[in-house]
């Protein structure tokens, strides 16, 4: 997984915590299938 899938930038003690709060909500949306046998997605 050597692809970034997206940035989070921070200016100050309130932004960081609320991009913390945002990239977190975020996380729990995100979902990868992997699939065997060398097929390309």
């Amino acid at each position: 997984m050597g692809h970034r899938y997206a940035y989070v930038i921070a200016s100050d003690e309130h932004s960081l915590g609320m991009a913390r709060g945002a990239a977190e909500l975020a996380a729990g949306y995100i979902r990868f299938r992997v699939q065997g046998g060398g097929e390309v997605l």
